[in-house]
């Protein structure tokens, strides 16, 4: 990276470098540049005398997971980009030559989220060191944007049997496992974790695992369904009288307003909603209820349905984020 020489040796000798942001974000795929990022760098004053040398490392920032079982911190930054050049930088003081980090950064076909890398100044000669450090953040150009929904939720509804407003947190994940989340992608769908607080309405209801539901989403759009018909949970203990003490199957149902009838149909394509733009917010049809009924397997007998709600029937559903 060098540039012309300018041989002046009376210069103020007050030059700075450093990063001019604390942070940058770049795609992975760096559209019409094939992953070529020239990241410039600052320099304010002037030293007394050119070339300004410098070098410059780079650190890879995890979260505590790796990407790859047996994969290190060095070969995941290896995997992510590639610089042109990391030591003996210079900067001859060319305007026209701007002092800069050259980079390409990989795009692979994997699911990986955003990756982060730290970039620190080192071995300065000819200048003081200003922001030694930034941060670098790859956004991966392979992940569906309904994965931007992960997080902590709030579903607030009407509920149809208590005639006023209802709320319960909602977790929204990909999954608590690594084949669970692999399948839950191929799938297109996010797996929730929390309905209707933690007990029902019927005193001797003691649920043992909050109930689990299942969103329907897809790649090239922001429409999501809330998928029927799924088990929420076996181990929904509930007391409806003698002998039908039975460790209950919860399942998805959807009960279409002033009809009167339950739906397990998981053919159908559920209670469809659409998120927003900022993944902060997510609203459904409000002409369709969402409930879980019990299923029964009562001994002796075989229920297909029951027709016990866990907590209520929920209408006019928004879910924000918290």
């Amino acid at each position: 990276m060098a540039l012309a020489s300018c041989t002046s040796e009376n210069g103020a000798g007050d030059a700075v470098i450093g990063f001019g942001e604390a942070e940058y974000t770049f795609s992975e795929d760096q559209s019409g540049t094939n992953g070529y990022v020239r990241l410039p760098l600052t320099i304010t004053g002037e030293p007394k005398s050119y070339p300004i040398t410098f070098s410059v490392e780079a650190v890879m920032i995890t979260d505590g997971t790796k990407a790859d079982e047996g994969e290190t911190t060095e070969n995941a930054l290896d995997n992510l980009v590639i610089f042109t050049q990391t030591e003996g930088l210079k900067y001859n003081g060319d305007p026209k030559s701007p002092a800069c980090i050259e980079m390409y950064i990989v795009n692979d076909t994997e699911l990986n989220g955003t990756r982060k890398f730290a970039l620190t100044i080192k071995d300065v000669k000819g200048a003081e060191v200003g922001n030694a450090s930034t941060v670098i953040n790859i956004e991966d150009d392979d992940n569906p944007a309904y994965l931007n929904l992960v997080g902590e939720w709030t579903l607030t509804a009407y509920g149809l049997i208590s005639e006023k407003e209802e709320s319960f947190d909602v977790t929204i994940t990909e999954g608590f496992t690594d084949a669970e989340i692999a399948a839950n992608r191929e799938e297109c769908r996010l797996r929730c974790w929390g309905f209707a607080g933690e007990k029902g309405v019927y005193p001797n209801a003691n649920r043992q695992h909050q109930a689990e539901w299942y969103l329907k989403c897809y790649k090239t759009s922001n429409d999501i369904n809330i998928m029927i018909g799924n088990v929420m949970t076996t181990e929904a203990k509930f007391e409806v009288g003698t002998p039908y003490l039975h460790y209950a199957t919860i399942a998805v149902s959807q009960i279409p307003v002033g009809t009167g009838e339950i739906s397990f149909d998981s053919e159908s394509l559920g209670i469809s909603g659409l998120w927003y733009e900022d993944y902060n917010k997510i609203t459904f049809t409000p002409n369709a209820g969402f409930g879980a009924i019990i299923a029964g397997n009562n001994t002796g007998t075989d229920y297909s349905i029951t027709g016990y709600f866990m907590g209520d029937i929920y209408y006019n559903i928004v879910m924000t984020r918290k």
